[in-house]
């Protein structure tokens, strides 16, 4: 079943030329926000039984375009805005946590 899903989005970006399609692409990270500076202060962590804390983290949010055949595409923008992250979601290094990714062909 996923092969001939794959066949019929594969069909529908041959007909209109779309070489790289993102709809509404979410990525979030959890970050501690406690940290530990030594070893010493994990192991008590660990023997306290104490809980981690944890801050959300949205990299991309509802990122959403379309890239035709012979197009050049570039990524701008100041630090931390999830140039990185967008590019590693493109590539399949990281999975976004909603949204869909369509690419025909490879990522170079």
């Amino acid at each position: 079943m996923q092969s001939r899903l794959t066949r019929i989005q594969k069909a529908g970006m041959e007909q209109d030329g779309c070489a790289i399609a993102v709809n509404g692409v979410s990525k979030k990270f959890r970050i501690p926000t406690e940290k530990k500076f030594t070893i010493f202060d994990n192991l008590i962590g660990l023997f306290r039984g104490g809980s981690y804390a944890y801050e959300d983290f949205l990299a991309l949010q509802d990122v959403s375009f379309s890239v035709f055949q012979g197009e050049t595409f570039g990524v701008i923008g100041p630090n931390g805005c999830g140039k990185s992250t967008l590019l590693k979601v493109l590539a399949g290094v990281l999975y976004p946590d909603c949204g869909s990714i369509r690419v025909k062909g490879r990522i170079a």
